[in-house]
């Protein structure tokens, strides 16, 4: 059987940030269900000079592999509905979608491609109800796990190289409750952009788990918090997690036996300080975290559940023209000049640009729906290139 899978190698398509997640937590694991896994790279800047360009290649490759299996992540309109429409034409494939942050990334894109995919995973168990209620009745509940190929077992006895650790990028309220720990004399080392350590590799960060004596999540995010791909892979890796409590962990971990979680800055800093005082509780809780991430919790059981249905299109292969429908225009062009003369001066020239394709982008789904992720959406033909 044959899989190609679409979405970046690297972290926001940029090769210094290292492996990204969705290559690390899928590409194994759709091998391990027996496929030979083909990547096309949707995100690394420099292979393709537009979305046309990109959802050509993409069609290209579709059309000539046949693959058995799409799996697709989407980050944002890159990849347009009329690539999903031709790539339904290939024989008995089956179209699968992992989602993002549907917390908030439904109402802006999720709702707009479900239709388009055999099945459309999502990680938020409130969230199944709108998908229906939306008429995209092929929404599958799962969730967020640890890869197989990075388990570790815990380091015991304070053999620890690090404390107390965060992994991940310094926004939202994660750089207050880390400054708030530090007025409190409990120090925080910090990994990922905005910190003083900087970004670290996938790999590095699992090293990272396994080697602190207690690693902090923060399930913050815009809306409810989430249960995050760090609840899994921190046990996952052998380490001691700590996390702030999000909607339905209890149902993933026993939490106080397996994981700990805390309600608030003050409650934080008090299992802190019993944890490190108390290696052994610590120890008891890492190794029972470990053994339920590596029964339960690993991407091959996700996947063998998530991929475990047939499909029965045997619609003949049709090739689809993408160029028909990219016009650039005058007016267009007007309106990118002026979007990103204003934006750079809001933001300053190294922002500018980027700050300008987002509004066009923010624009484009409130006002244009479906649209907004064809050949004919206003980020699409406003800004074709890919930079």
């Amino acid at each position: 059987m044959k899989a190609l899978c679409c979405f970046g190698k690297h972290s926001y398509g940029v090769p210094s940030r290292g492996l990204s997640p969705e290559y690390v937590a899928f590409v194994p694991a759709i091998e391990s269900l027996g496929y030979t896994v083909e990547l096309f790279d949707s995100l690394e800047q420099g292979l393709h000079k537009s979305n046309l360009n990109l959802n050509i290649a993409l069609l290209e490759t579709i059309l000539k592999s046949k693959p058995d299996l799409f799996f697709c992540v989407h980050l944002q309109c890159e990849i347009w509905i009329e690539t999903l429409t031709a790539a339904r034409n290939i024989p008995n494939i089956k179209m699968v979608c992992w989602t993002t942050d549907d917390s908030w990334k439904y109402f802006q894109s999720s709702r707009f491609y479900a239709s388009f995919y055999d099945r459309i995973a999502t990680t938020y168990d409130y969230m199944v109800a709108q998908y229906i209620k939306d008429g995209n009745k092929n929404v599958y509940l799962s969730q967020w796990a640890a890869s197989r190929e990075r388990l570790q077992p815990p380091v015991t006895n304070g053999k620890h190289r690090y404390g107390v650790t965060f992994v991940g990028s310094a926004h939202g309220g994660r750089r207050r409750y880390v400054e708030t720990l530090m007025t409190m004399g409990i120090r925080v080392e910090c990994f990922g952009h905005g910190w003083e350590h900087g970004p670290v590799t996938t790999d590095e960060m699992y090293t990272i788990f396994n080697s602190s004596a207690i690693s902090l999540n923060f399930a913050n995010s815009r809306g409810r918090n989430q249960i995050k791909a760090r609840t899994f892979e921190v046990p996952g890796a052998g380490g001691f997690l700590l996390t702030d409590v999000a909607p339905g962990i209890e149902e993933f971990f026993e939490p106080n036996e397996e994981i700990v979680c805390f309600e608030d800055i003050a409650d934080l800093a008090r299992k802190i300080r019993f944890y490190l005082g108390n290696l052994d509780a610590r120890d008891r809780v890492a190794a029972k975290g470990f053994s339920r991430v590596r029964r339960d919790h690993t991407y091959d059981a996700r996947l063998a559940k998530l991929l475990n249905f047939s499909v029965s299109n045997t619609a003949s292969l049709v090739h689809t023209d993408l160029t028909y429908s990219v016009r650039q225009s005058v007016p267009l062009g007007v309106i990118r000049c002026l979007t990103v003369f204003l934006c750079c001066v809001l933001f300053g020239r190294s922002k500018g640009r980027r700050a300008a394709k987002r509004l066009i982008f923010e624009l484009s789904w409130r006002l244009q729906g479906v649209r907004a992720f064809s050949a004919k959406g206003w980020s699409s033909r406003i800004f074709p290139n890919i930079e």
